[in-house]
């Protein structure tokens, strides 16, 4: 079916592939078709091949020369003006009419002087052979150049248009449709999703950006699973919102990989003994936390505790091995404004725990980001698949680069990657979750297996498909790792994105689910959480609680939003009290100056004294003599120096 859009051609060619598949459309009937003409694009009569053919015949027959034609042999005589030589595909007429009549020799040497070509023979031969296009020049390319351009751009055109990007919208309101029921989303990844070097993940790595797209368009504020180990070192280092501890040293063991194929999130830590912890502390900007574990047969105890205060006493005990179980617990603040998770083991029985979701209000979308560096779908098990597809909104399937070696040289392996594929889809339709396969597998041309499974993920379940090396490849040719790191600059090395690739990842994958925030830049400048403020120790303490009411800082556009919730102001002193003494380098405040803000006054409208809050994010109270009160709540709004985050 043609698109056909009516996109001008003037000045410098329409650019939109819908365009470029009629084109090819028109192209194929104009060169194999047996019409005579045929309409362009913007409904111009074109002449086609056959078309051309005839007029020439016609021409022939105008010129006044004979359809009849001689054949080439010695003896053969021509005598008539009008009458062609037929030798080899190619018409020939006499030079001389004093020649005539001619008898042929046979000599072709001695017989070509006296006869004069008037067809197309050669140019014929020559376009009919397989070099053929490269005969014919269009702008500085050859034909033979700009159509294996139209075959590479018209193949990217049938992916998408397969994959939902012309219908995106069609995603988003199944994704909607499926809300209520199953207010998650489940992202299964490798290092690449995990974050590897995007430095900061909060703020950096895609999934993270894409939680802050998704959340406008659904309503949420929810954080969601996070992955749950730092990556690299120094320079290199990644980590996300939380800082996780293990202790004693030695006293967990990780199941991963190969011993982790029954776990979603494809990590989990075990402990055997009692007294032993599991921690995580993170700024308090969601209202609750939801611990992950398995549950195994004859499994021990543990206890969660919020700063030191046992919350929720839990039995991993079950009939079988299950998969997904949460504990969900409120979060509550110290008096700096964080929460530290424990779960410390109460038995010597088997604790398995996967790790923590921080989320907002109930039944509100989480975007949870079961990935692990290292991670193959190889070793992802049936009831992982099940159980995962019977919970979700909408499933993320980015894994499959560090299957594609051993994809391509492994056929038993190949066929287990194969039968998961299969089980993706089986579970995915029989559940109508929609699906998103984001094609990491830098290194593959389109024919390369993996990639192909990946294509079929996305068909066979009506999901989307995003052929990520296509966009990252030269115009001939697969692109190599130098030239996606030092040409492309997108990447850090041949396998990981650096901070500007997850960017470019993050907005494509919000483009192709037709998301209302599409941009990095508009998601942190407008759709990002509030950030606790770093609470200096100088008696000033954090009056709030929840993510609600600790007092925190976030981007509003060109502005920020600042509100202080705190206790320990002096009464009747004049006493300046630091409040903080930089702005948190996760919040990416850019303040333009200094601002000077009122306290709340008291209900008389007697003053109380001021905020100093500098551009670098140093946050002083003075209370003045008619302070009553040891607490007092202020809003700000102040402009930032770059008109919004970067």
């Amino acid at each position: 079916m043609a698109f056909n859009t009516g996109n001008p051609v003037e000045p410098n060619g329409s650019t939109d592939p819908r365009d470029l598949k009629d084109n090819a459309t028109i192209l194929d009937k104009l060169v194999n078709g047996s019409d005579l003409s045929w309409l362009g694009r913007l409904g111009k009569v074109l002449k086609t091949w056959a078309g051309m053919e005839k007029d020439f015949s016609d021409l022939l027959l105008r010129s006044g020369f004979e359809s009849v034609f001689i054949p080439y042999a010695a003896g053969a005589i021509i005598d008539r003006a009008t009458q062609l030589v037929q030798r080899n595909g190619e018409l020939y007429r006499v030079i001389n009419q004093a020649d005539l009549p001619l008898t042929l020799t046979g000599n072709w040497a001695a017989d070509e002087l006296k006869l004069f070509a008037v067809g197309d023979a050669g140019l014929r031969a020559n376009l009919n052979s397989p070099t053929g296009t490269s005969y014919i020049t269009r702008g500085t390319q050859t034909l033979e150049q700009s159509l294996l351009n139209i075959d590479s751009t018209v193949t990217q055109v049938s992916d998408r248009t397969e994959s939902g990007v012309f219908g995106d919208s069609n995603m988003r309101t199944r994704i909607r449709s499926s809300i209520s029921a199953n207010p998650s989303i489940y992202i299964l990844g490798d290092s690449i999703s995990h974050g590897a070097f995007a430095g900061d993940s909060y703020r950096n790595s895609w999934p993270n950006i894409l939680k802050r797209c998704l959340n406008l368009d659904f309503g949420s504020i929810s954080y969601g699973f996070t992955p749950l180990m730092t990556m690299g070192a120094g320079p290199t280092l990644t980590q996300d919102i939380h800082e996780i501890l293990l202790s004693p040293p030695g006293a967990w063991q990780a199941r991963e990989a190969s011993t982790g194929s029954y776990i979603p999130q494809g990590l989990s830590w075990v402990s055997t003994a009692s007294g032993n912890i599991l921690s995580s502390t993170i700024p308090t900007f969601q209202n609750r936390v939801f611990v992950w574990y398995i549950g195994n047969p004859g499994g021990g105890t543990f206890d969660i505790k919020i700063n030191g205060v046992v919350a929720a006493s839990v039995n991993t005990s079950a009939a079988s091995v299950t998969p997904i179980n949460v504990q969900v617990v409120a979060l509550t603040a110290d008096k700096a404004g964080f929460s530290k998770i424990e779960c410390v083991t109460t038995s010597a029985a088997k604790v398995e725990l996967c790790g923590f979701s921080y989320v907002g209000p109930e039944n509100t979308l989480t975007v949870n980001n079961f990935s692990n560096s290292g991670r193959r779908l190889r070793w992802v098990d049936e009831s992982v698949i099940n159980s995962m597809m019977n919970g979700t909104a909408l499933f993320i399937m980015a894994l499959g680069y560090n299957d594609s070696g051993d994809n391509q040289t492994n056929p038993a392996y190949f066929s287990e990657f194969k039968q998961r594929i299969d089980w993706l889809i089986s579970y995915a339709n029989l559940y109508e979750v929609p699906v998103v396969v984001p094609d990491f597998v830098w290194i593959g041309d389109p024919t390369d297996v993996t990639r192909l499974e990946l294509k079929r993920l996305a068909k066979e379940t009506k999901g989307v498909y995003i052929p990520f090396p296509d966009m990252f490849k030269k115009a001939y040719g697969a692109a190599s790792d130098l030239y996606r790191r030092d040409t492309l600059k997108l990447f850090t090395d041949g396998a990981h994105p650096n901070i500007a690739g997850h960017k470019y990842i993050a907005e494509t994958v919000a483009k192709r689910l037709g998301l209302s925030c599409t941009s990095k830049k508009q998601a942190l400048d407008f759709y990002d959480w509030w950030y606790p403020l770093n609470i200096a120790d100088t008696g000033i303490t954090a009056l709030g609680q929840t993510s609600d009411t600790v007092s925190a800082v976030k981007n509003n556009g060109s502005q920020y939003l600042l509100r202080l919730n705190l206790t320990g102001l002096g009464i009747g002193v004049a006493n300046a009290k630091k409040i903080q003494f930089a702005w948190p380098a996760r919040a990416g405040i850019n303040q333009a100056f200094s601002t000077v803000h009122s306290l709340a006054p008291k209900t008389d409208g007697t003053p109380q004294g001021t905020v100093v809050i500098t551009a670098g994010g140093d946050i002083t109270a003075n209370p003045n003599t008619n302070n009553g009160s040891t607490s007092n709540f202020v809003f700000v709004s102040a402009p930032t120096s770059d008109k919004g985050a970067r």
